[in-house]
Parts: structure tokens; sequence; C-alpha cells
């Protein structure tokens, strides 16, 4: 179970808000953003890449733990449907209507499944009201263009931030090694790498007791070294 914040030892931060971290300036040894990324915008995202590397010493380590939207990429050209497993506890009553769908995600099609991992408030089923849903239709036309990271982004880029305030458990922009990477290295870190569960050039982050304990099959995980 997940602690209750503790204002003694917790910060109080919102990445919605595209606000500056309340740390110091080269004061962090390590910094750990776990599937957070994917609730929030590439401007805010790019914010709080921004800030982690004015906050973490020279040689601090960025961790970023985040669901790799190739895999649902992969997985929805392969009409696996099975892949979206997490759609089971999501679909009990009480449980799907808070989270702000219409309807049990067991009963969504195979697109509407795939859309609402990354792009949740702009799938049919979602019921926050955005003007703005791609029918199955059009996922699947926007699904065979050549570039899918074009077709990701303007899924992702038709998200309202508003209604995500609402239902800040959905997922509203995708996360891929190589986006993680690129974004990393915007925000001036040096050796982005790849590394899987329990791999870290740091010892503490190599505790199992504590890290990469949830969703690890479903992953990406990007390390970077503040220079």
């Amino acid at each position: 179970n997940f602690r209750q914040y503790n204002e003694s030892m917790d910060i109080a931060y919102d990445m919605l808000d595209s606000e500056d971290l309340p740390v110091d300036d080269n004061s962090a040894e390590i910094i750990l953003s776990q599937y957070s990324v994917e609730h929030v915008p590439d401007s805010a995202a790019s914010k709080f890449f921004a800030e982690a590397f004015r906050a973490l010493k020279p040689g601090g380590i960025l961790r970023v733990v985040a669901p790799n939207t190739e895999l649902d990429v992969l997985a929805y050209r392969n009409q696996d449907k099975s892949f979206f497993a997490w759609n089971d506890w999501k679909s009990r009553e009480g449980v799907y209507q808070k989270l702000g769908y219409r309807i049990p995600l067991t009963q969504a099609s195979l697109e509407q499944s795939f859309l609402t991992h990354f792009a949740a408030n702009v799938s049919e089923v979602h019921a926050g009201g955005n003007p703005r849903r791609f029918g199955d239709e059009e996922i699947r036309e926007m699904m065979s263009w050549s570039d899918t990271d074009k077709a990701l982004d303007t899924f992702t880029a038709a998200c309202s931030i508003d209604i995500q305030r609402n239902y800040r458990q959905n997922h509203m922009n995708w996360w891929s090694p190589s986006k993680l990477k690129r974004e990393l290295v915007k925000a001036g870190f040096k050796a982005a790498c790849t590394v899987a569960p329990c791999q870290s050039r740091s010892p503490v982050l190599r505790n199992r007791g504590y890290f990469d304990r949830l969703w690890n099959e479903v992953a990406t995980y990007i390390e970077a070294e503040k220079p």
C-alpha cells in the first residue's frame, strides 16, 4: 500500500502546473520519476526534466519509469487484446466509473483499449466530456500512417488538461525509450541509457524492497546522468 502524504518529509508538487521543483540547485543525488510522465503533456514533462537537471548535483542520476507505448503499438497491430490485462481490474464495479469510463474496459474494442492507455480522455469510452473523440475507424486509419510518432502525437495533443485534473489516474501521453532519451538530452543530460528493473548505476535503486515492483513487464526504464 502507498503511504499517505507526510508534510515533514514529502514535497507537494503538481507536474500539471509546470512550476519550479522546490529543490535547491545542485543538491540532489538521485531523482526518480516512476509512472508520472504519462499523466502530463509534453510541455509539463519537459519542464520537470529541466528542473530535475537543475536540482541534481553533477554526476547525479535521473531515473524515469513509464509505460512503453511501443509495446502497446505492437500489441494493437498484432490484434492482441490480452496485452491490456489491466483492463480486468479497471472494469470492476465502482472502479471504472471512478476512473472516468462509461463502460467496463473489458467491453471496449481493441482500438479503444489501446487509446485509453496513453490518451484516455479522447477515447469514446471516457466520460470526461472532451469534444474531440477518436472512433475505432479513425484510430485504425491513423495507426496505418507510416509515421507512428505523428499519429500518437495527434491523439495526445487532443487530450484536455482540465479533464485530466479530474481523472489524474488516466494517461494523456505516450513514451518510448527513444522519446525519453531525446527529451532528456534536450534537458542537458548525458549518457541516457535503457536499463531494466533493478539495474542501475546507483546501488540504492537496485534495492528490490523499494523499487521496480509495479508493472515491470510493460515499462521502459531510462537513466541519465548530469554532467
